[in-house]
């Protein structure tokens, strides 16, 4: 399956989905950050972050451990706490 035809069955995702995506793109420009936000608005039910202070790089050392409870939570374990 190509990229875009998985973005185009973006609205049948019908399990949990967590994005985390930069805000701004003024710290980094990898991926526009419009891109994410398209994104969210495509998956219903989404558990989307958009961290002001985050770029493509910084989200993943900042938040993996909380991305990690999400999915922990998610999947029947327990651990999830939204924030810092």
């Amino acid at each position: 399956m190509r990229v875009t035809e998985a973005i185009r069955g973006s609205a049948d995702i019908d399990v949990a989905a967590q994005i985390w995506a930069e805000a701004t793109g003024e710290a980094d420009n990898a991926v526009p950050p419009a891109f994410g936000h398209w994104l969210a608005d495509r998956i219903p039910g989404v558990d989307a972050h958009f961290p002001a202070d985050d770029d493509h790089g910084s989200i993943h050392d900042r938040h993996l451990a909380e991305a990690y409870g999400w999915l922990r939570h998610h999947i029947g374990g327990t651990g999830y706490t939204s924030g810092p």
